[in-house]
């Protein structure tokens, strides 16, 4: 991916295309960035102490008053990943069953999770080879704070709709996006 952007934005002067490791982001500079951006919820492939690791290294790297947008697997998403759901396409049924029989298999009992802070399991993500952290939206929140960030923003999958803060916990949007600001 980084040679095939270096190829395709090779006029582009003022663009640096690398790879490293969120949780250190040792090829970036401190207070550097306006905005850091990690998308389609790749902070869920780390353990817990290396998504702490992940808001230290981005906090290291934002400017003052930096923007942080990132998404997450939401714990409320729970009770619909678990359930069996009819689909249009007949095409789909099969497939959509055995997805359902194989989340039980590897996780067991959705009732194992029902009332923790995070928890990790296999979605179906990489063909079941990952286990994806879902995390209840106020833990999260409260990792935000510890780490030194405020949340101005947060936004439900697939809606598109805002969530307040309120709200978050009893959201079932399978994914939220938060918008944070460095403090």
């Amino acid at each position: 991916m980084v040679e095939a952007c270096k190829s395709r934005f090779a006029d582009l002067g003022n663009a640096r295309f690398l790879q490293d490791d969120a949780r250190g982001l040792s090829h970036c500079p401190d207070s550097y960035f306006d905005v850091a951006v990690f998308s389609f919820n790749g902070i869920d492939v780390v353990d817990m102490a290396g998504r702490e690791a992940v808001l230290q290294a981005v906090r290291r790297v934002l400017k003052p008053g930096g923007i942080f947008v990132f998404s997450f697997h939401n714990a409320g998403y729970l009770e619909e990943l678990y359930q069996y759901h009819w689909q249009k396409n007949p095409l789909r049924w099969w497939p959509n069953y055995q997805r359902k029989q194989h989340i039980h298999s590897l996780n067991g009992p959705k009732d194992q999770y029902q009332g923790k802070s995070y928890f990790f399991l296999k979605d179906g993500g990489e063909d079941f080879r990952l286990d994806i952290c879902y995390i209840v939206p106020t833990h999260q929140l409260q990792m935000l704070d510890v780490a030194g960030y405020r949340l101005e923003q947060a936004v439900a999958s697939l809606s598109g709709k805002e969530v307040s803060p309120d709200a978050l916990d009893a959201s079932d949007a399978c994914w939220l996006y938060y918008r944070c600001r460095k403090i």
